[in-house]
């Protein structure tokens, strides 16, 4: 019974000094841990999207009927074969340095990119935008298929010419 509570009484002292601990990290830290809050996929997403620029479906719609849009497509070439969207070129992050030139030249040409985001944590569209801001360009947009975390919903809108999934 002894070694049940010593044990008892080391976890409850390791709980303590991690409520110690985030409780310091908040004081100093502008943006702080959240305590409570949503940690849904799409939540989560927004968090390391935040400073990415989005589009409404809406505005999508408007570029495409314009002729202007570009779908930056970060899917696996092998689901990308399957289904492209129209209007789509097929960007993986590791292909990036080979097609840089190519993004520039279409972001040049007045075309707006628009980096897909399909599923609820947008790892690959968020890991394509990391990786093109890390090579100096920053002239796209996001577009989180079904979701924005702008005011303005998406309402489950897929990408036009897509079904969503």
């Amino acid at each position: 019974m002894g070694k049940t509570k010593k044990n008892a009484f080391q976890a409850a002292l390791l709980i303590l000094g991690s409520i110690l601990a985030a409780t310091a990290f908040n004081a100093v830290s502008p943006s702080g841990l959240p305590w409570l809050g949503d940690w849904s996929p799409g939540a989560v997403a927004g968090l390391y999207l935040e400073d990415l620029d989005e589009i409404t479906a809406d505005r999508v719609l408007v570029l495409e009927r314009e002729g202007l849009l570009v779908f930056l497509d970060p899917q696996d070439p092998v689901f990308y074969s399957e289904a492209p969207p129209p209007g789509s070129i097929n960007v993986t992050p590791r292909n990036v340095p080979a097609m840089i030139d190519e993004i520039r030249v279409l972001a040049g040409a007045g075309l707006k990119l628009v980096i897909l985001c399909d599923g609820g944590r947008c790892t690959r569209g968020m890991e394509l935008a990391r990786v093109l801001e890390s090579r100096g360009f920053r002239d796209f947009k996001i577009f989180r298929n079904g979701e924005s975390r702008s005011s303005e919903k998406t309402d489950g809108a897929s990408v036009p010419g897509k079904e969503n999934s």
